[in-house]
């Protein structure tokens, strides 16, 4: 994204948003993954994606990937709950299909 910053396709204050609605989707005991899946969904091409990468990294100083993986593997449901879906795997398949 920085190498080319007009690739992009959605304004860098709708990306910050995005990083905001992520950030907010790891709760202590409910994590709303289908809303981070529905925001890559809204990414057009790899340049989206490192600019919000880029976004999330300036607001919260985190890295994304490394946030999401925090989350988004189901590894914290404590047992409990159905959901069995692979949902980093859902967003590396997004990223791919826009590469």
């Amino acid at each position: 994204y920085l190498s080319n910053p007009s690739k992009k396709t959605i304004n860098f204050s709708v990306l910050q948003n995005y990083a905001e609605t992520i950030h907010n989707a790891k709760g202590a005991i409910y994590d709303d993954e289908e809303k981070v899946v529905g925001i890559f969904s809204q990414l057009q091409n790899v340049y989206d994606v490192s600019a919000l990468s880029f976004a999330f990294f300036q607001k919260y100083k985190e890295d994304l990937y490394v946030y999401l993986a925090s989350f988004m593997d189901n590894s914290n449901h404590f047992g409990w709950g159905s959901d069995k879906t692979d949902w980093m795997t859902k967003i590396v398949e997004r990223v791919n299909q826009i590469s």
